[in-house]
């Protein structure tokens, strides 16, 4: 037999390593994950653009304070034009009277309008759209906790999966120490031929269990990689058991950091402050308008009409409108915008004990979670120790194929019960995180 050079085996053990590497490099974590959602979700961007339309409104209602320029040009034809009858003959006229104008009339010109007082209109404008950029950021925020809960719970879904993985291939490897136990004390003729068929189909069980599972991971990466908007996920990095933290603030602390870190808790009070500040808009209504104008004409004729030349001159001047009458409309107006406000305090006050109680019921649950993973772990080792016992029964001949096919079974889902347990506790932890206001930031 031909002998394989050394160099050539290291160079396949180093090529075998780069590729194990990339393959462990491609794995997703969840704080890599929770950055490419920031940063790539369509949900997000959407919010990033209407945050950028809210400043631009800003920017338009703040051009109310400057001057507004007009460049104008008209035409006019007017067929019958004034007559002057002079009272008396002149010597060297055939007629007696004199045309006040021309029938072909011109006008370019360029004005310049200032408001001077509109009742603090502008003012309370350019206020109301700088309340709306801070309530639009806020709804941001909230949106995005919304995705952050909703990739924490497909990312400990993945966990779980790979977890009951673990906990399968574990299973079939036992398992098939059992077939082949089997098949040796069948051809020593210790046990009947049901025995091996028993186990045999217990393999069967086991591996597709696992195949269903392979599919289910595979859709639920299917699932993180839409709402990361990547073209697919090949993995994601595997959970660390022993490193995940079971300790519990006293409740009154979680309460507080909600109505602390909330942004739809303040989100309201940028709402009604803008609906402050468009009540005192839609109140500018009941105040005189005052603004300045000034107009440079090229015209002909122009001031003086008698010639028909053209003639550059300009016009400054004030204009005062202040609607007396129009049915009390502000008025009612102003009373529409208070009852908008109300139903603002409103909403703020079922958004308050809404956000208390996701606080409680996530509490509770995180109580419960912790209680349930002490249980499944007395009840794993409990498991545990009874396989291995009916298993030495078993190869003593003191124990049946099913005795023992139940004890493996037992360990088994006593195993995928305590694994469920610790992704529960992650999760109700995500949803703590959410109710909170901290999730994404503590990761």
């Amino acid at each position: 037999m031909k002998r394989i050079p050394l160099h050539i085996i290291v160079i396949m053990f180093f090529i075998m390593g780069v590729h194990l590497n990339a393959q462990e490099d491609s794995a997703i974590s969840l704080k890599e994950a929770i950055r490419i959602c920031q940063e790539n979700n369509l949900t997000l961007f959407q919010q990033k653009l209407r945050v950028e339309e809210a400043k631009l409104n800003w920017s338009v209602q703040k051009t109310g304070y400057f001057p507004r320029v007009f460049l104008n040009g008209g035409f006019n034809y007017v067929s019958e034009i004034a007559k002057i009858e002079l009272p008396f003959a002149v010597p060297s006229a055939s007629v007696n009277e004199i045309e006040a104008g021309v029938k072909e009339q011109y006008d370019l010109y360029a004005t310049v309008r200032q408001p001077l007082f509109t009742g603090l209109r502008t003012k309370n404008q350019v206020k109301s759209a700088l309340e709306k950029i801070k309530g639009t950021k806020l709804q941001k925020d909230a949106i995005r906790n919304s995705i952050l809960l909703q990739l924490h719970q497909i990312y400990f879904t993945g966990q779980l999966q790979l977890l009951q993985k673990k906990v399968l291939e574990s299973s079939l490897k036992r398992v098939q120490e059992h077939l082949q136990a089997a098949k040796n004390l069948y051809a020593a003729g210790q046990v009947t031929r049901l025995d091996t068929m028993k186990i045999s189909t217990q393999v069967t069980d086991v591996k597709t269990s696992l195949a269903k599972l392979q599919h289910q991971h595979q859709i639920l990466l299917s699932q993180l990689a839409r709402i990361l908007n990547l073209p697919e996920i090949s993995s994601i990095v595997p959970l660390k058991v022993a490193e995940i933290s079971f300790t519990l603030k006293p409740k009154e602390s979680y309460l507080e950091l909600a109505f602390r870190n909330r942004p739809e808790i303040t989100q309201f009070k940028h709402q009604i402050a803008a609906l402050r500040y468009q009540k005192n808009v839609v109140r500018s209504g009941l105040f005189p308008q005052i603004y300045a104008q000034a107009s440079y004409h090229y015209a002909r004729p122009g001031v003086n009409f008698f010639k028909d030349k053209w003639m550059a001159y300009y016009t400054f001047g004030l204009s005062l409108q202040w609607e007396i009458w129009n049915q009390n409309r502000v008025r009612k107006q102003v009373k529409q915008m208070d009852q908008q406000k109300q139903i603002v305090e409103l909403e703020k006050r079922k958004t308050f004990e809404s956000i208390r109680h996701e606080v409680l019921q996530a509490y509770e649950k995180l109580l419960s979670a912790r209680e349930q993973i002490e249980l499944s772990k007395k009840l794993f080792e409990q498991e545990k120790e009874r396989y291995y016992f009916v298993r030495q029964r078993y190869e003593q001949g003191l124990a049946s194929a099913v005795d023992l096919t139940d004890a493996e079974s037992g360990l088994t889902v006593a195993d995928l019960k305590l694994q469920q347990s610790y992704i529960e506790w992650l999760i109700d932890k995500a949803q703590m995180d959410y109710a909170t206001g901290i999730i994404g930031k503590a990761d």
